[in-house]
């Protein structure tokens, strides 16, 4: 994304706003419309970022699979974020390409300051999604904890008294709580499948 936004403002100040290097931006660019250079540019950006979403959200899937709910649902909504911004970006950029002759006519230029502008805005969100949503991963890595179910129990085990997350409370939502406990039954039968595989396994030998 740096990159490819650092080739936008490059392509703008020597191509498109100064006249002066038409030469040599036609011979950089074998001859191709600098427009249509961002235009594909930005599709390749995109595909990039979904192709990269596929990946988080396949990863995200496993870790609740292996029961680490809680770093599912805190990162559920960031991970997606992302996407969303270029795909908001994009229905921008079209909105500003269809009138860009209309747009251009009243003041000169204009369509090319806000195309950059869309694309720059969309660097800085998408950084601070990213940089944010590194922090989490990070955090959770450094702690290596075991799947939540095991974390609740270990901390059962060593406090007098046992705090419970099943059932509604004051102050919690009936969504989340009932989202939680579909997870964590979800989890469950997959943990109960696997270890009743490896005890047909064990009785076998």
């Amino acid at each position: 994304m740096v990159v490819y936004v650092a080739l936008c403002i490059a392509i703008t100040l020597f191509c498109w706003i100064s006249d002066e290097h038409t030469p040599e931006c036609t011979a950089a660019l074998q001859g191709i419309d600098s427009k249509t250079v961002v235009l594909l540019g930005k599709v390749s950006l995109w595909v990039m970022v979904f192709i990269f979403d596929r990946f988080v959200q396949r990863q995200h899937s496993a870790v609740r699979r292996r029961g680490y709910l809680d770093f599912y649902r805190l990162t559920r909504g960031i991970k997606n974020l992302p996407l969303l911004i270029h795909s908001a970006g994009n229905a921008l950029i079209l909105t500003v390409i269809a009138p860009s002759s209309l747009l251009d006519a009243s003041v000169k230029n204009l369509s090319v300051y806000l195309l950059l502008s869309i694309i720059c805005l969309e660097l800085l969100l998408s950084l601070i999604c990213l940089i944010r949503y590194s922090v989490h991963v990070r955090k959770f890595n450094s702690k290596k904890p075991h799947p939540d179910v095991t974390e609740q129990e270990r901390s059962h085990g060593c406090s007098s008294e046992v705090h419970t997350e099943t059932g509604f409370r004051d102050g919690s939502s009936l969504e989340d709580v009932v989202e939680k406990q579909a997870d964590l039954i979800d989890y469950l039968k997959r943990h109960n499948s696997v270890l009743s595989r490896r005890i047909l396994t064990l009785t076998g030998q």
